[in-house]
C-alpha cells in the first residue's frame, strides 16, 4: 500500500533533459565548493589542535587585523602558531575581510631577543594569492606568553594586527 502511494508514475519522456554542458558546469561548481569546504574544516582541525600546543609561544591565537592605510578594510584572525626550528616559527594564518572573503596564508617567523622577560620579537613575509590584496607581505611584532601584536606593510596596505592565545598550557 505505502508502495503505492510514494511511488512516482512519471513517464520517462516527461522528465526535464539536462543539456550535458550544464550538468559538467554544475558538477565543476559542486567539485569546487566541496573542496572549498574540506579545506575550511581541515585548518579549523589544526587550530582545534592548536589550543593544547606546550611549547613556549605555539598553540592556537585570534583576534582581530586593521588596516592603516584603507578605514573599511579590517576582520577577525587566526593563527596556528608552531615552533619550525632554532629561533623559526611557522604561523599559519585564517583572516576574514570586507566582512565576507576568507583567505589563508603561511608565514615564516624569525624570532629575536626582546627587552621583555618571557617574550620575543619577530619578523617575516609571506607571498600571497587572493583576489584581492595579492603581494608579498612582511610583519614584525612581538610574541609575550598569551598574545601576539605586529605591524604588516604590503605595497597596496599597511597595518596592524593583534592576537589572543585562546588556552594556555597549564
Amino acid at each position: 500500500m505505502l508502495s503505492r502511494i510514494f511511488s512516482c508514475h512519471a513517464k520517462e519522456n516527461s522528465l526535464p533533459k539536462v543539456d550535458p554542458p550544464m550538468r559538467n558546469t554544475f558538477r565543476s561548481c559542486a567539485l569546487a565548493a566541496a573542496l572549498m569546504l574540506a579545506g575550511c574544516s581541515t585548518y579549523q582541525k589544526r587550530w582545534e589542535a592548536a589550543k593544547t600546543a606546550d611549547a613556549a609561544h605555539a598553540g592556537a591565537y585570534e583576534g582581530q587585523w586593521a588596516s592603516n592605510r584603507m578605514s573599511t578594510a579590517g576582520g577577525k584572525l587566526w593563527c596556528i602558531l608552531k615552533p619550525a626550528g632554532p629561533g623559526l616559527y611557522r604561523a599559519d594564518f585564517k583572516a576574514t575581510w570586507h566582512g565576507v572573503f576568507k583567505s589563508e596564508h603561511s608565514a615564516l617567523l624569525r624570532a629575536g631577543k626582546s627587552r621583555k622577560p618571557g617574550c620575543v620579537n619577530f619578523h617575516g613575509e609571506a607571498a600571497i594569492t587572493a583576489i584581492v590584496g595579492s603581494g608579498k607581505y612582511t610583519c614584525k611584532g612581538e610574541l609575550s606568553p598569551g598574545a601576539m601584536t605586529a605591524t604588516y606593510n604590503a605595497s597596496l596596505d599597511a597595518g596592524i594586527f593583534t592576537l589572543l592565545r585562546v588556552a594556555l598550557p597549564k
